[in-house]
């Protein structure tokens, strides 16, 4: 996939939650500046320019991260038999693609979270603090989704805004919990959780679909850019009445299929191992450039 960085990619998954909550603490400020940013051993917050927040979280279901990441960049899949924990390193990667390509004046709000698989402990710590600092930014968008073109929006109801996410070309789909549901109501802003790219989270018969990922960076590009995001879409409480998704359908036809018909779902692709990876200061440079 072109603008893929495997290398930084695969530091990324092999971090445990607290090397990636040290690591990013020291580079976003080095993108954002330090007086536009609050970093804390619960989560990392930097304000951007344009009125959307990126939000994904830095812990995995796993215990440690996998010792073997493997690549199929024929079919573009990554997967590791310990579990690659896409869920939600894939958010964490798109996030910093999406703001290594942004001038400093057309970057988007951040916040990166801890223990989100443990009850969104993160976000609940960062929603009454982060109150104050985030006047100005109209919705959030999480990339903490299975699939392709799932869109998520929980207890949020506002009709306005989720026709306008869906204009994009993302499927209203029903969900359980993530970390906006702690903070949009906490921040009175509309919310939404992307798909971005892996299945079979969870388990350690995950993969990532490199190319869904990049669906997904290049469609949060497109909003970040569109002047819709002026406007500000505040949390409407859903409505109690459950949908005929919700009831019994759901949407598991928007899930990507990965593998082919003749292929076993049980089993995995053929792959090779990856190079050695980067030092931190190398993704540093191939993700953001140099801006030490």
């Amino acid at each position: 996939m072109k603008g893929f960085n495997f290398d930084g990619y695969r530091l990324i998954v092999e971090c445990r939650e607290s090397d990636l909550v040290e690591y990013l603490g020291r580079q976003i400020p080095k993108i954002y500046g330090e007086d536009n940013c609050i970093v804390t051993r619960d989560y990392i917050f930097a304000k951007g320019t344009v009125p959307v927040i990126l939000c994904a979280h830095m812990d995995t279901v796993f215990s440690k991260p996998p010792e073997t990441v493997l690549y199929d960049p024929k079919q573009e899949l990554i997967w590791s038999p310990e579990g690659i924990g896409g869920d939600d390193r894939n958010g964490i990667y798109t996030i910093l693609k999406i703001i290594s390509g942004r001038e400093k004046d057309k970057l988007p709000s951040v916040l990166f979270t801890t223990q989100e698989e443990k009850g969104c402990i993160g976000a609940r710590k960062a929603a009454k603090p982060l109150k104050a600092k985030v006047g100005g930014i109209n919705f959030a968008i999480q990339i903490d989704r299975q699939g392709s073109t799932d869109a998520v929006f929980y207890q949020c109801k506002n009709r306005e805004f989720i026709d306008y996410i869906c204009s994009f070309g993302y499927k209203e789909t029903p969900g359980s919990r993530t970390d906006i549901c702690e903070v949009c109501p906490e921040w009175d802003i509309a919310g939404v959780n992307f798909s971005c790219g892996y299945i079979h989270n969870h388990t350690e018969k995950e993969i990532v679909n490199v190319k869904d990922m990049f669906q997904t960076i290049n469609m949060i590009e497109k909003i970040l850019d569109d002047d819709g995001n002026k406007k500000h879409f505040p949390f409407v409480v859903k409505s109690t009445t459950k949908t005929k998704e919700e009831k019994g359908g759901g949407a598991k036809g928007n899930v990507s299929k990965l593998l082919t018909d003749d292929e076993d779902s049980d089993s995995f692709p053929d792959g090779t191992f990856p190079d050695t990876p980067n030092t931190d200061d190398a993704l540093l440079i191939a993700m953001f450039g140099d801006k030490k």
